[in-house]
């Protein structure tokens, strides 16, 4: 087999193996994982605290989902209280 093939065939098993690896842990990974995941994601994006009370649930598929419920966001600076 050819030196190039083999790599690319190495190349495309390693990624492989990286995405299900990756799919498999946001499959089993607990709820305080994904409250954290959210938290970082959103609150340094907007600059404001976001909290998630409620249950998680992840749905590996052609479109991954990840659901959340009760979820709270404060208020923009802007807004009148």
């Amino acid at each position: 087999m050819p030196r190039t093939l083999s790599i690319a065939l190495w190349s495309l098993g390693g990624l492989g193996a990286a995405i299900t690896a990756a799919l498999l842990f946001l499959t089993v990974a607990g709820d305080d994982f994904y409250r954290w995941a959210m938290r970082q994601a959103i609150a340094g994006t907007i600059g404001r605290e976001v909290r998630a009370e409620g249950s998680f649930s992840f749905r590996v598929g052609l479109r991954p989902t990840l659901t959340v419920t009760d979820v709270w966001m404060e208020n923009a600076p802007w807004t009148q209280e």
